[in-house]
């Protein structure tokens, strides 16, 4: 596991990880030493430390400068973490040599990593015995949207999605908008398949427009979701109008 230095993506990849150990299937849980520490603190429904086929492999990357958020900034994006972000690429050398060690013990290692952690990984190209996924942190529906832009539509041009969705123009830095660029093209240099924490009830349509994008690439997408441990208690007396219809729909 190689997530991206940003809680939403650290827990989602910690929460896939106890999925999988489900299964008796090691897993390593690789990120700088504060961000791992991070990620345990903060994860709920379940206690990383007792499962002993959980490796926390911290890693040392050189300091950097982080300022303070400037509430002021006309995108309200938190552009103070940018230097975070860019330090993560010190983690491709200490995770190459892993997976190196890995790949000489292991009959087959599977690396699944954050979208925006391309750069780190691109030992696995490398090495016969190892196979890259690409863990997808956001849903199918704005993967499949940012897929349809790419290609010069518009949303009105399908029917899948709803009409009027708001522009995403002005939510992100250009500096960001660089590192995400950076990061997707060396996706593209090594990439078996996608991992949703998504659910074919509820994106099944977006799940399909995905595979059928990149079905000559034999490119093929997951959906493992929801990861989160939740307890659905007993139906209460209380009404839950949106949860009612939601599940009136399921059926």
């Amino acid at each position: 596991m190689v997530p991206f230095p940003a809680q939403g993506h650290l827990n989602q990849l910690l929460q896939l990880s106890r999925l999988i150990l489900s299964y008796n299937i090691p897993v390593h849980y690789v990120g700088a030493t504060t961000h791992n520490l991070q990620a345990r603190k903060r994860v709920s429904g379940w206690d990383p430390d007792a499962s002993a086929n959980i490796h926390f492999l911290d890693m040392e990357i050189p300091p950097f400068h982080c300022p303070p958020p400037n509430p002021s900034a006309k995108i309200k994006f938190p552009s103070h973490l940018q230097p975070v972000f860019n330090a993560s690429s010190h983690l491709a050398a200490p995770v190459s040599k892993l997976l190196r060690a890995l790949s000489c013990k292991a009959r087959k290692v599977i690396v699944i990593h954050d979208s925006l952690m391309g750069s780190v990984i691109q030992e696995a190209r490398l090495l016969p015995n190892v196979e890259s996924y690409i863990f997808r942190s956001v849903s199918a529906f704005f993967v499949s949207l940012n897929a349809w832009g790419l290609e010069g539509k518009i949303a009105e041009d399908n029917e899948f999605f709803p009409r009027d969705i708001p522009s995403l123009e002005g939510c992100y830095t250009a500096e960001f908008s660089d590192f995400v660029a950076s990061q997707f093209n060396n996706n593209q240099k090594v990439n078996s398949g996608c991992v949703y924490n998504t659910c074919r009830l509820v994106e099944g349509a977006y799940m399909d427009f995905l595979e059928k994008q990149t079905a000559k690439e034999g490119i093929k997408h997951w959906a493992l979701g929801p990861f989160n441990p939740v307890t659905i208690p007993e139906r209460s007396k209380t009404k839950r109008f949106c949860l009612d219809q939601g599940m009136g729909a399921g059926r």
